[in-house]
């Protein structure tokens, strides 16, 4: 099982990449990630980006690292607690959306073709009850 989900994902990423590849977009998945949790909330610290998206600190950090080269993200000092960053979409970061969603759209599309929606329902409920399970450990 672990084996199957672990190639899905490696096959997802290299879809994604693909295809903002394709659409002249100099992203990667792991951008992708951080960008969806700041476009649903933006002003969060790594921290809380690294948790939303299961990632360990130092992806989401080398991630955040591309994104601001890209000005598509920026670091502001936390006023709260000055050991953090808040991290905050740029105008161009906040644009993005609407390139990347129908890209986004389009793969799941493909990916989940011939799945119909009770296979997709079992199979969510499934693996959330794997991540349930495995995260009593941490």
């Amino acid at each position: 099982m672990g084996a199957a989900i672990g190639k899905t994902h490696k096959m997802m990423f290299k879809s994604i990449n693909r295809r903002f590849k394709e659409a002249g977009l100099d992203l990667h998945a792991e951008h992708f990630i951080v960008l969806i949790h700041l476009w649903e909330q933006d002003g969060q610290n790594q921290q809380w980006l690294g948790e939303e998206a299961g990632k360990d600190k130092t992806s989401v950090t080398r991630a955040i690292n591309g994104l601001e080269k890209r000005n598509m993200v920026l670091r502001v000092p936390d006023k709260q607690d000055k050991r953090h960053n808040l991290i905050y979409l740029t105008q161009l970061g906040k644009d993005l959306k609407s390139a990347i969603m129908p890209i986004m759209e389009g793969l799941i599309q493909q990916a989940l073709s011939d799945v119909d929606q009770a296979e997709l329902q079992t199979c969510m409920k499934v693996l959330g009850k794997v991540y349930a399970n495995l995260h009593k450990e941490i």
